[in-house]
């Protein structure tokens, strides 16, 4: 039997003819399919947790809803509902009470769209500092798929995501020259959650050394009280919109420590086993010396840092912002497990700002994964005393970083400064 042949030619035109298309059409395009897949496994994860019911949903969000509910969506917003949270978030459970939708599903999605925002925005940053859509893409996906991320939201129903969007937004816009952006989207994640505080030292930072213009600062205080006015138009008294959560939320708690692997844990281990036995009188002796303490550290921390006539870069910015995050939860008492959460996005950007040192920002990442997992597993947080010296020792070795990288350079390397002059402080 006469072997059939080909002309001539066939396989290499009908290969080219492939390529040409991958080229034309799909190669511009690859990285954004890239994401696009990444994104349907992430919403593929968080479906798959959403059905789990945590201690703080069973016992506080789900009873703030149905109190919601039952005083009639938005009109008991001007009742007295027990909750400590902001009325940001109280506002968002009237609104749940309108929808189709359980709560429990409600509250995790409204979590869990943050996820992906702020992954974007990880993505924006690590885009402006490499110029490389492949590190952004990858950026992105380290955000979705870091399990302190999606166990906060999908798992546990938490809402810290949401003002640490709002806070990495703030970096972008301050990249980007938008000084206004930058006060008001940190005004909006302040009225979310007082826990944006942490990042209040670099902000403050920034405009001493003249890369935030002094004139957007009262976008801050506009932008939070905007936030709190749809809870006040459906009658919530303006003391309870504005003041009442935080100082609740400062003058709640009595322990020294809530599980955070800060330097709390550290003490009880050396101090006390047990909070019986210290007799309350003392403990709260001790939490208000502590406070003092940490505020105390984390001035000092800032003096040292505007002291120092280092180049504020995007790479520098990122990680002053990383010490920060980390720092002050670790030096301030009354921390909670998910109060980490902020930095472990600050630690994904300063690993792929510097990749040598990226055992820094795992370790970190590392220790509150463990704090964070205790709570939706209702696993105890054993070797307490050994994450907290494990971020103790990464404090350390980023204050390694930042003197060689940043106080020891006169001039900036790369990438490129921050296009913010300081003529332009006002």
């Amino acid at each position: 039997m006469k072997k059939r042949s080909f002309p001539k030619g066939l396989p290499d035109r009908a290969y080219g003819a492939a390529g040409s298309f991958y080229r034309k059409y799909i190669a511009p395009w690859e990285w954004l399919i890239f994401a696009v897949l990444l994104t349907g496994l992430a919403i593929a994860l968080r479906a798959f947790l959403f059905g789990f019911q945590s201690n703080d949903y069973t016992n506080f969000l789900k009873p703030w809803y149905d109190k919601i509910k039952a005083g009639g969506g938005y009109r008991a917003l001007g009742s007295e509902l027990g909750s400590d949270y902001t009325p940001f978030y109280l506002f968002f459970l009237a609104t749940l009470t309108y929808l189709p939708v359980s709560p429990l599903t409600g509250i995790k999605l409204f979590s869990c769209l943050f996820d992906f925002v702020t992954a974007a925005y990880v993505a924006l940053i690590v885009y402006r500092m490499t110029s490389q859509k492949r590190l952004s893409v990858c950026a992105y996906a380290v955000v979705l798929f870091l399990p302190n991320v999606f166990l906060d939201g999908a798992e546990w129903g938490q809402c810290d995501m949401i003002y640490i969007c709002f806070v990495v937004m703030s970096v972008y816009y301050a990249m980007k020259d938008n000084s206004y952006a930058a006060a008001a989207l940190f005004g909006v994640a302040f009225a979310v959650k007082l826990q944006a505080i942490f990042f209040a030292p670099v902000l403050v930072l920034l405009l001493c050394k003249g890369k935030l213009k002094w004139r957007s600062v009262p976008l801050i205080l506009v932008s939070y009280l905007l936030v709190g006015l749809p809870a006040v138009i459906c009658g919530m008294a303006p003391y309870a919109a504005y003041l009442r959560p935080y100082l609740t939320q400062m003058g709640e708690y009595e322990n020294l420590y809530y599980a955070a692997p800060n330097l709390y844990c550290i003490v009880k281990t050396i101090y006390y086993t047990e909070a019986g036995q210290v007799n309350e009188g003392h403990l709260r002796m001790l939490g208000k010396a502590f406070t003092l303490f940490g505020l105390g550290a984390t001035g000092i921390a800032m003096i040292f840092f505007h002291r120092k006539k280092f180049p504020v870069n995007e790479k520098n910015l990122i990680s002053t912002a990383y010490f920060f995050a980390l720092f002050v939860p670790f030096v301030l008492p009354y921390m909670h497990e998910r109060y980490f959460l902020l930095s472990d996005i600050f630690a994904v950007l300063f690993v792929f700002s510097y990749p040598k040192k990226s055992y820094i920002g795992v370790a970190t990442m590392y220790a509150s994964l463990r704090a964070i997992a205790q709570n939706p597993f209702h696993s105890d947080f054993d070797n307490k005393l050994y994450m907290g010296l494990v971020v103790l020792a990464a404090i350390v070795c980023l204050a390694g970083v930042l003197k060689k990288e940043i106080f020891l350079r006169e001039t900036p390397q790369t990438p490129r400064s921050l296009p913010l002059s300081g003529s332009e402080n006002e």
